[in-house]
This record gives C-alpha cells, structure tokens and sequence, in this order.
C-alpha cells in the first residue's frame, strides 16, 4: 500500500490485527485506508490538543457525527475526565438533570445485561418513540435534537471504565459504522491513557506547576485551577463541583481566562496551555 510511505512509521501491533481483519470482514480499499488513517491519526498525536486537531476529525470524517463524548470513569461511576467535540451543547440545567438521573440513562441497562457486547447503538436499547418520551431525553436532548447514538465501552462485570459516544440527529447509525467503531475504540482510549499520563504533563493540582503556569500566562491561582480541569475536558457543571463553586462564578473565571489569554472558547485556551507545556 502506498499509505505507509506517505503518512510514516506506524506501531506495528497497532495495525497488525487490521490486515486480518480487513480480510476477514472484505472491506473496500477505501475503508481500509480511512481506518488505518484514522488510527494513526490518534497514535501519533503528541497532546490532548492533538488529538482535537488530528484524531477526533479523522474520527468525526470516518463516521459522521454531530456530536462525540469521550469519558473515563472511576470504579464507583464517577466521570473523571470527558472530552467533547466540539464542545457540549447542553445548558448547565440540562448537564445538571443528566447528572442526577445518568444511571437512567437506557445504555446503563444495556451494558448490564449485555456485558460481552462492546460497541452497540441506543436503537439497540429501545425503540425511538420511546426514546423520545424518555425523561433523560426530554430534559436533556430534545433541545439540541441528539436522537441517535453509537456507544463502545470498556469494562468488565457491568462496569464502565471508558465510554465513547458518538452522537448525531438526522439519521441512525449503520452496521458499517458500528463495524468501524468496534475496530478504532481501543486506539481511542489508549492515546487518551497515553496523554493523560505523559510524565511530561504533571497534575496541575501540583503548586509548583500551578504557579508556574499563573506566572507564565498572567492568570490567578484559581484561574490556573480552572485550566487544568479544562485540560481534562470537564464541563462548567463538573468544574463547579470539583471546585465547590457555583456555575456562574466558574463561568467568570472562564471569562477573566479567555480575556487574558485573548482566546475564544476553551480549546482556544487549552491548546495555548498544551503549546507552553511542549515548550517547557
């Protein structure tokens, strides 16, 4: 293939498995290639900014999605990082009504009495008509249209460890997009692992990195806290309770933020803090 040649080096494991898998399922070229791409996309990316620019693009291209949510959980359910492209379109009332009923949410069930079945859509869960009508739905989805919805997760026993959900409003997922997804969400996860825990990338909850980065960008102390949660890809609603503030005085420091770093929107703003890290 003269992929290869034209993208560079790849991690042999990586892509081993996709030659037999290629074979095994007869997918066009054309498929094999967007996958193989998408993967690399993700392996090579050096930062979480990266990954916004290079894997989630290559991965929003490959299956078309409107929105996609990538989380990572604690072992009693607690989200302890989502990234989002682009960002959440949900209001703080809609993220707070999800909060408190996320076990009702019709993929909890599913997982729990479907463990072995990694990759699955929410038409899989139940029907549409009843979707609609589903509380989560009304308080939570109606307003930004979000009907469809193609899941993988990892995880043993019924427990969530990392989920990625990829969410559109005008039409249902296909088999070939599940197909896709059940091959690419180990690679997904494992650059976010990856990136998340990059020696080079300490905890900002670290005072000597927090005062570095309050003296390197201009901001408080406090709105060096905030970045860091940004970087996590917390919401204003979980900033708020990681922080024991109120959503409007998390607003205001994102505020203050994106004023003194003359950015606009919280990627903006991470990717000036990933540009001063690589610099380090």
């Amino acid at each position: 293939m003269t992929y290869f040649k034209t993208v560079g080096p790849r991690p042999p494991k990586a892509y081993s498995n996709h030659y037999i898998m290629a074979e095994r399922v007869k997918w066009s070229a054309s498929d094999f290639e967007q996958v193989l791409e998408t993967i690399h996309s993700f392996h090579r990316a050096g930062s979480i900014t990266a990954l916004f620019e290079l894997g989630f693009p290559a991965l929003t291209e490959l299956i078309p999605n409107d929105l996609m949510v990538v989380s990572h959980f604690s072992a009693t359910g607690e989200a302890l990082s989502q990234f989002a492209h682009p960002e959440f379109p949900f209001t703080p009332d809609e993220i707070d009504f999800y909060q408190r009923h996320a076990l009702e949410f019709p993929g909890h069930a599913f997982i729990r009495d479907n463990p072995q079945t990694k990759v699955f859509t929410l038409s899989d869960c139940l029907p549409l008509e009843a979707w609609k009508q589903h509380p989560i739905y009304l308080n939570c989805r109606s307003r930004s249209k979000l009907l469809y919805s193609l899941i993988a997760f990892q995880g043993e026993g019924g427990k969530v460890e990392r989920a990625i959900s990829l969410d559109r409003k005008d039409r249902d997922f296909t088999s070939r997009d599940r197909l896709m997804l059940t091959h690419l969400y180990r690679h997904i996860f494992l650059s976010l692992s990856r990136l998340i825990k990059k020696p080079n990338q300490r905890p900002w909850r670290e005072p000597v990195l927090k005062d570095w980065l309050a003296t390197e960008l201009g901001v408080t102390n406090r709105e060096a806290e905030v970045l860091s949660l940004l970087r996590l890809g917390l919401n204003n609603s979980e900033l708020a309770d990681r922080m024991r503030l109120s959503t409007g005085t998390v607003r205001k420091h994102l505020e203050n933020i994106y004023r003194k770093l003359g950015v606009i929107g919280r990627l903006q703003a991470v990717r000036r803090v990933d540009e001063l890290i690589q610099r380090r």
